[in-house]
């Protein structure tokens, strides 16, 4: 494997453990809502931040399989 490959192997897998990483904070989060009660102000805010974390996830996964890391 050249030089250039391997550094474009090592941003996979750093791109991969990032997907990893945020597929769980996005179900803990989704978790939270879930079984807890709180404000509609709290609720709205946390349902927003879940949001814009599967919007980034699914932009994330798509530059891995593009191959954009």
């Amino acid at each position: 494997m050249t030089e250039n490959m391997q550094s474009k192997y090592k941003r996979m897998n750093e791109r991969l453990n990032e997907l990893s990483t945020l597929n769980g904070n996005i179900a803990r989060l989704a978790f939270y809502i879930n079984e807890n009660d709180m404000t509609d102000e709290m609720a709205q805010v946390l349902e927003a931040q879940r949001e814009a974390m599967t919007r980034y996830r699914d932009i994330l996964q798509s530059r891995i399989i593009n191959g954009v890391y």
